[in-house]
């Protein structure tokens, strides 16, 4: 399914699952303290973060908001 959204996304959307019983560390550097949580990046910046389940449409939608933001700000259309 990760792979899939990407590829709808024009393939600009990168999605990474971590394990945080594996990597407990990385979910305290980002404050992870609920499961699910999906924290969105741009250029290396979270810049939105959801806590529990989102529906596909609706994080499609969440990503194209940015993915739109991203466009106008660097005059791609």
């Amino acid at each position: 399914m990760q792979q899939d959204c990407a590829n709808r996304m024009g393939g600009d959307v990168k999605i990474v699952k971590i394990d945080t019983d594996a990597y407990p560390a990385l979910a305290s550097r980002f404050g992870v303290r609920a499961l699910p949580t999906l924290l969105l990046f741009v250029d290396g910046v979270a810049v939105d973060r959801v806590e529990g389940v989102l529906g596909g449409s609706q994080l499609a939608e969440r990503v194209r908001y940015y993915a739109l933001r991203l466009d106008r700000k660097f005059g791609r259309r």
